[in-house]
């Protein structure tokens, strides 16, 4: 089991101080941390290059680090069969420049094999997350979840906290499909940290034998080239396959034929109408 602990220092001397307690207290063996107070000149301390994410592994035993790479606001470690990324995107900047941040970090992990999770803060708004309503930042982030099989791990508990504020949820946990059941015990830290959000504390269980051979690589089309009449003509000139699969799943070999035709059906249309990524 490995002990995560998520959080936002906001640029904090008095969180930074605090740290090193919680982690001995909460026995943590990594820390995803982003809006850091300072970063560590140690080997076992990752930053990406605007200083708003790092991850701190606490326990190398556990956690192994066999690779590792970064991103405009985010960095990421693989550990064995684990991915795991830790990520801030500033509210303080326009549209288009988040959703180009966004894109990037899809692109990162688009390819990686085994289980991914993701602390971060997007500062935005979803209601898949606690939220009352979702925000255009919001519903960009969980289409790239949707696209990218990741699942929000919140409860709803609020993580940030300012007298005179309301409660909001800026900081979001997302597991891989394939890793969902492996993260357990998510929950909202009542300490004091010193910082305006409160930590996640959240656990990962060993990997069993179906995750560590299953890979994410996922083929990708530049969306934004789509020709949907292309796309339509592809679809409509084989009627034949949804004939054939109407009525005939009584069975569980008669379900994955019908999965594995129209995906390929649709796979053969996204080739006609747009270009692939590389």
């Amino acid at each position: 089991m490995i002990s995560i602990l998520q959080g936002n220092l906001h640029r904090s001397r008095t969180a930074d101080d605090l740290l090193t307690h919680l982690v001995y207290e909460k026995k943590a063996d990594l820390l995803l941390l982003c809006e850091q107070y300072q970063d560590r000149e140690v080997s076992t301390w990752f930053a990406d290059n605007t200083g708003t994410a790092a991850i701190s592994v606490r326990n190398g035993d556990k956690v192994p680090v066999d690779d590792h790479g970064s991103g405009a606001g985010f960095f990421w470690i693989r550990s064995r069969w684990t991915t795991f990324v830790s990520v801030y995107l500033t509210p303080n900047e326009p549209i288009n420049d988040f959703e180009v941040k966004l894109e990037g970090l899809e692109e990162a992990i688009q390819d990686m094999e085994g289980g991914i999770v993701i602390a971060s803060d997007f500062n935005a708004e979803a209601v898949e997350w606690g939220m009352p309503k979702s925000n255009p930042r919001g519903k960009r982030i969980m289409e790239m979840a949707a696209r990218r099989g990741l699942i929000v791990l919140n409860t709803g508990a609020s993580t940030f906290r300012r007298p005179g504020q309301r409660e909001t949820t800026p900081d979001v946990s997302f597991a891989s499909e394939n890793m969902a059941g492996n993260v357990v015990n998510w929950r909202v830290m009542e300490e004091f940290t010193g910082s305006d959000h409160e930590y996640i504390t959240l656990q990962k269980q060993r990997e069993n034998k179906a995750l560590k051979a299953y890979t994410r690589r996922q083929k990708r089309w530049n969306v934004r080239k789509l020709n949907e009449e292309k796309f339509a003509n592809v679809i409509t000139s084989k009627p034949e396959t949804a004939v054939k699969t109407r009525g005939c799943t009584e069975t569980k070999e008669d379900s994955v034929n019908v999965v594995e035709q129209t995906m390929a059906l649709i796979e053969q249309a996204c080739d006609a109408a747009m270009p692939r990524k590389s």
